[in-house]
């Protein structure tokens, strides 16, 4: 039997092209923006680091947001096309569009297939949970680290003499 293909859709291709220049985009110019949004709110003095970790965790958090939603959307549309493939057992699914031309693959394949889209979806998943608890914990330490009530103590109560006793 010879192969069957499925031809690129032009609406399809102009749409998968957009939403990748505007990953670009908001990959490459989402920290410029937010330098600027940060700046106009910025108070008191430069070199105070706990201000500093306090924007710099405000970054981490916008990223970590971001990144969460889009490997959210990601794993959503791929165990979607996991459960079309599962009731077809075929790839591409029938009336799923493609921006470029496709083969199309019966049987085995189209398991094999449907089962990395799961294991996809669930390591975006997982890639955005990581990103949220890693904002937690930079915040959480710089927090322990400069807390204005901790007070380092380099010698003992006593003084330096109650080191012999």
């Amino acid at each position: 039997m010879p192969p069957r293909y499925i031809e690129g859709d032009r609406a399809t291709r102009l749409r998968f092209l957009g939403l990748l220049g505007a990953q670009a985009l908001v990959i490459w110019g989402a920290a410029p923006l937010f330098d600027v949004l940060t700046s106009l709110f910025q108070s008191g003095d430069p070199a105070d680091p706990i201000r500093t970790f306090e924007i710099l965790g405000r970054k981490v958090l916008f990223v970590a947001f971001i990144s969460a939603a889009v490997g959210s959307a990601w794993a959503i549309y791929l165990m979607k096309v996991a459960a079309m493939v599962k009731q077809t057992d075929r790839w591409q699914p029938p009336g799923m569009r493609v921006p470029f031309r496709a083969r199309v693959r019966d049987g085995r394949y189209g398991v094999y297939l449907r089962v990395a889209s799961m294991v996809i979806a669930a390591f975006s998943i997982l890639m955005a949970l990581i990103g949220v608890y890693g904002w937690h914990v930079f915040t959480q330490s710089a927090l322990d680290l400069w807390s204005p009530n901790q007070h380092i103590q380099l010698t003992p109560k006593g003084g330096a003499a109650d080191v012999h006793r």
